[in-house]
């Protein structure tokens, strides 16, 4: 089974997928001034900036994966370029970016304001409290871009991705009570925007509420199985709750879809210690110190490395299934 002091590591070190951060930067043909942003796959912008001089941007997300870099036009976004973000290319540029042919036309709704629209609007200045919220938290000032968060769903209650960008600030500090607060409201706001349904799995998981946690996982699966974090989470949770073979098959489906997905090749790599497949543990646990960023629990992960070698040592697996 798996000790008391490593689901306790787990549920500190893994609580969010707890990569390093990944740049877009470059430039676009458009003035200095308007919103560009990275959207997933429901068209929910995760990160957004101002476009500077001559068009110049440079966009950080905490997760590797497939975007779309957009402009903001009237109620929605115009798509520009496709990006695929990953570990081994952690800065993407793009240059001179223009709307794709066949996109120009098309507005790619940004959820929080059609669902929030359909209440009466977000006001300006919540959209202003919101921007400037971006950027503080881009540079690691968290508590004011809290202040301004909470400043702007204070004016504009059915603000979804204000609601949600709280509710992760909340879970950083571990308020757990009004981080599920925010998060059912946007999920009532909008129940197909997988990112705060997803969230809300989370600050469960984080209360050991699995029971409850479960559901929304796999509702955040179903809404973007493209996605490598609802898989990454749903493996999390299987671990912690010592179900092995179950958390191998979630992190297996995280790793097909991003491959280069520190976080889940560490958590594949214990999952797969607890149901005893010591080499291919092995495996990851050592691909994982290839990948980890420095501090990233790696001392725990080198102490499991030699234990396994032990055990490998004794003969205990048959010789062809020994790591070379």
């Amino acid at each position: 089974m798996m000790t008391a002091a490593l689901v306790c590591w787990l549920s500190l070190q893994a609580g969010m997928p707890g990569l390093p951060g990944f740049a877009v930067h470059g430039t676009v043909d458009a003035a200095s001034g308007v919103e560009v942003a990275l959207l997933d796959d429901n068209g929910f912008p995760v990160a957004r900036a101002q476009l500077g001089a001559g068009g110049r941007f440079e966009i950080r997300v905490a997760e590797p994966g497939h975007y779309r870099l957009a402009l903001r036009r009237d109620q929605g976004y115009r798509i520009l370029e496709r990006v695929h973000v990953t570990s081994s290319e952690p800065v993407v540029s793009v240059t001179a970016a223009r709307v794709l042919p066949g996109e120009a036309a098309a507005a790619h709704l940004d959820p929080a304001v059609s669902a929030a629209r359909l209440r009466g609007g977000i006001p300006g200045k919540a959209h202003a409290w919101f921007r400037q919220a971006v950027e503080r938290k881009g540079r690691g000032e968290e508590a004011r871009a809290m202040e301004l968060l909470e400043k702007a769903v204070a004016l504009a209650p059915d603000y979804l991705e204000a609601l949600n960008d709280l509710a992760v600030l909340y879970l950083h500090r571990r308020d757990y009570v009004r981080a599920e607060a925010a998060l059912r409201r946007a999920v009532e706001l909008d129940p197909n925007s997988w990112q705060p349904r997803m969230n809300l799995g989370v600050v469960l998981l984080e209360q050991q509420s699995f029971r409850w946690a479960l559901p929304e996982l796999n509702q955040a699966w179903r809404l973007a199985p493209a996605s490598p974090l609802p898989a990454f989470q749903l493996g999390r949770l299987h671990l912690l709750e010592g179900q092995g073979e179950a958390a191998e098959r979630w992190l297996t489906r995280a790793l097909d879809l991003e491959p280069r997905f520190p976080a889940a090749r560490l958590l594949r790599g214990y999952a797969r210690l607890l149901i005893g497949r010591l080499a291919e543990a092995r495996s990851d646990l050592a691909a994982y110190l290839n990948q980890a960023p420095p501090g990233a629990g790696l001392d725990d992960v080198r102490q499991r490395l030699r234990q396994i070698d032990q055990t490998l040592g004794k003969g205990l697996p048959p010789p062809d299934q020994r790591p070379k």
